[in-house]
């Protein structure tokens, strides 16, 4: 799925920031119900393209797994929907989630998860992490995005950021073109929008203060 331009670049890019093994569990599903058709494709794609970018570089590694089989694996890693893509590190999961279509820009945030979890450290600012540290309540991010916005990535790799930093931080970015119930619950009318919690949410790429700001609104 990859052209060879793109993989040469992959592996010279993994061969320099890999640091620690990744584990990417992608749930997929064989049988289409009616509406489904779509996503049962999209989550092929996904399962091909994760096995793909893996076989660049021995420190990556895929499992594939049912999303209505392995019904212990959903319920342990919390997935929602399919397509999924948990982003785990050797023997942590830090809350990182992909749900949606592998396309497009979407791409480089699956790449931007692989190398955020790989390098185990979250690059955020002294005063952010401190403020991190103090949370006491569980927080979700979910930041929407498209194939066609180059702004989503950097969205998104903020909140995997912040879940790298806190255990009470987990991170989904959500491809949300294929998510119409999600589209129409969160009032998504332009990409990135990122919801925090249930009660706070902004569009727009914006800077780790502004996330912090509304993560803390968001535990309190």
């Amino acid at each position: 799925m990859l052209g060879d331009g793109e993989r040469g670049a992959l592996e010279k890019e993994f061969g320099q920031r890999l640091v620690h093994p990744v584990r990417l569990v992608v749930f997929s599903q064989t049988l289409a119900l009616p509406g489904q058709e779509a996503l049962v494709a999209a989550s092929e794609q996904a399962e091909r393209l994760a096995r793909e970018v893996a076989s660049l570089h021995p420190k990556l590694s895929v499992e594939g797994l049912s999303f209505v089989g392995d019904r212990d694996r959903v319920s342990e890693l919390e997935i929602e929907r399919i397509p999924a893509i948990a982003v785990l590190g050797e023997e942590r999961d830090y809350g990182i989630r992909f749900y949606g279509r592998v396309e497009g820009y979407e791409f480089g945030t699956l790449v931007d998860a692989i190398l955020t979890v790989s390098a185990g450290e979250s690059g955020l600012a002294k005063e952010t992490r401190e403020a991190l540290a103090a949370l006491d309540k569980d927080v979700r991010i979910r930041v929407f995005s498209t194939p066609t916005c180059p702004y989503c990535p950097g969205a998104v790799k903020l909140a995997y950021q912040f879940a790298m930093e806190s255990a009470h931080i987990s991170a989904d970015g959500v491809e949300v073109t294929g998510y119409p119930d999600l589209a129409q619950r969160y009032r998504i009318s332009g990409v990135p929008k990122t919801v925090v919690g249930e009660s706070e949410e902004f569009v727009g790429a914006q800077p780790e203060a502004t996330l912090l700001e509304h993560v803390q609104r968001a535990a309190a």
